[in-house]
């Protein structure tokens, strides 16, 4: 009887496995200097298919309405701003008819795009030219008289531009589908990287499946973020070799990635104001 129990066992671990595949592959980041650097300790995990897209159906369709409202309340705070603007006229002649010309015209001047510690660095090139004085003197004095509009203009503008990078946030769908919340206990299994940076995992036989990765590197003060989200297929009697590496990180949009592209966000072109800026349907 034991004898028995023992070969039924057996049979069934036999059979198990028969019906496992083995994912191999490595995790590695190649730095701007050719350094190819290994990541140890990196979660892989599989999830398959369906579920990959059906998680991913409902995570967009729920961005997809976060980014519908916050398009209308993008549009509502645009008019505001200008509304606003509008209706402060100029008692002297300082400004003709819209006080806030000159700043809109010094960032023109200057090609600034106030994003950048580099459009700092501009500004202070371009405020020594001669246009860029003219119009740096004409702010200030501006600035000075209607120390109030400007403050209120500053205070709508810094509303609008939160709501800006809350949409814009909300269509990086690769971010969020990377999340390890997204998933929770839906991966099919998960293993960690080696100290070289590779990986084993076994899934079921016949089928397809995402494999996802997060990993982070230290660089002195900053840290660099990494993630990934392939498709692999498994068939009888195979073997998947994968490499995650810079050419399928899940920003790429590569061929093999689950995600190829993001939802509609807003753009802002040097020199133009947040009350400007546009949504970008491409």
């Amino acid at each position: 009887m034991k004898k028995l129990l023992l070969i039924l066992f057996l049979t069934y671990v036999s059979t198990a496995i028969a019906r496992a595949d083995s994912i191999e592959g490595q995790v590695f980041i190649v730095t701007k200097g050719q350094q190819a650097v290994k990541l140890a300790l990196v979660t892989v995990e599989v999830v398959p298919e369906k579920t990959v897209k059906d998680t991913l159906s409902a995570l967009t369709q729920s961005l997809i309405e976060k980014n519908r409202i916050l398009s209308e309340n993008i549009d509502g705070k645009q008019r505001e701003i200008r509304d606003y603007k509008s209706g402060v006229k100029s008692s002297d002649d300082l400004a003709t008819g819209d006080v806030f010309t000159e700043g809109e015209k010094l960032a023109s001047v200057c090609k600034l795009d106030g994003q950048s510690q580099k459009s700092t660095e501009s500004f202070s090139t371009c405020a020594k030219t001669p246009e860029g004085k003219s119009a740096f003197t004409r702010l200030a004095a501006l600035t000075a008289t209607y120390k109030a509009e400007f403050a209120e203009v500053r205070r709508m503008r810094k509303e609008l531009n939160d709501l800006i990078k809350e949409h814009q946030a909300n269509a990086k769908i690769s971010a969020k589908l990377a999340d390890a919340d997204v998933f929770g206990n839906m991966s099919t299994t998960t293993t960690k990287t080696d100290a070289d940076g590779k990986f084993t995992i076994s899934v079921p036989k016949n089928g397809k499946y995402a494999v996802l990765a997060n990993s982070k590197r230290q660089i002195g003060e900053t840290s660099e973020n990494y993630q990934w989200a392939v498709w692999i297929t498994t068939k009888k009697s195979s073997k998947v070799n994968l490499m995650l590496a810079n050419d399928n990180l899940i920003e790429t949009g590569c061929s093999d990635c689950v995600i190829s592209k993001t939802l509609p966000t807003y753009i802002q072109a040097p020199g133009t104001s947040p009350e400007n800026v546009r949504l970008n349907l491409q």
